[in-house]
């Protein structure tokens, strides 16, 4: 399940963007807003846990890269000639957490509680990036017509 909603990214490394951006508003404000310190703390985690995916998509993406060199350079290279280096760059996983299965359920339970409060207005909505693209669109036309 991810959130189908038209203010989540599509790809990993935007969604990873977005999330982490979140959670450093939300563990600023999330108190204020009804959230528990165990609420955030599993955020952080979270988030700890999507930023080391999308980075270990990049690594092994240039790992399987080198690979794919070595092995054309050591199946079709000319004799003499020197190999290319295996890419050694890693991305260990985050150590103050273990990973648990529903990060997208538990965003998407967070935002409806956000939107559901009585605290939510269109501007925490903003600030969260959780306004819809259809709402932001209107409401920067109803700005720019008082702009005029």
């Amino acid at each position: 399940m991810t959130p189908g909603h038209d203010w989540f990214p599509t790809t990993l490394q935007a969604r990873s963007a977005w999330f982490h951006q979140f959670t450093l508003t939300m563990l600023n404000i999330g108190t204020t807003l009804g959230f528990s310190a165990e609420d955030l703390d599993q955020l952080r985690a979270d988030d700890d846990w999507l930023m080391f995916f999308a980075g270990i998509s990049h690594a092994v993406e240039r790992f399987k890269q080198s690979v794919d060199e070595y092995c054309k350079a050591v199946t079709e290279g000319e004799p003499g000639e020197s190999l290319p280096r295996f890419s050694r760059e890693m991305v260990m996983p985050p150590t103050r957490s273990v990973p648990t299965p529903g990060l997208y359920r538990r965003l998407d339970a967070m935002v409806k509680r956000i939107q559901d409060s009585p605290r939510y207005t269109q501007e925490l909505g903003r600030l969260l990036q959780i306004e819809s693209q259809a709402r932001r669109a209107v409401h920067m036309d109803i700005v720019d017509m008082h702009k005029t």
